[in-house]
């Protein structure tokens, strides 16, 4: 038990993991909309590093994403396409997959 973070935690062999808790999380949506101008697309409620793209699902007008190839993350708040988006484009961004709290 991590008395810091209240947390069950164990070692997978280079780092310590948290053990999430059983049952549900609360998923959070966060909502944009393309203006055929900005790739950029900041104020996200969670922030993320370069190579954690896989822990949130993002559609781009209902189409999904591929993480990492179509949108980055920069340690931040912010998500940034490859392309972008069109003007009214509707960008959904889903998080909170990985938490290790139960809601």
């Amino acid at each position: 038990m991590n008395t810091s973070t209240s947390s069950i935690e164990f070692y997978d062999g280079s780092s310590w993991q948290s053990v999430a808790q059983e049952g549900s999380v609360q998923i959070v949506k966060d909502a944009f909309t393309g203006d055929n101008v900005n790739n950029v697309f900041g104020a996200m409620s969670y922030s993320y590093s370069s190579g954690e793209e896989a822990q949130v699902l993002v559609f781009l007008n209902t189409v999904y994403q591929n993480p990492g190839v179509n949108y980055t993350f920069d340690g931040t708040t912010n998500i940034t396409f490859t392309s972008t988006p069109t003007s009214s484009a509707t960008i959904l961004v889903l998080h909170n997959f990985s938490s290790t709290t139960a809601s």
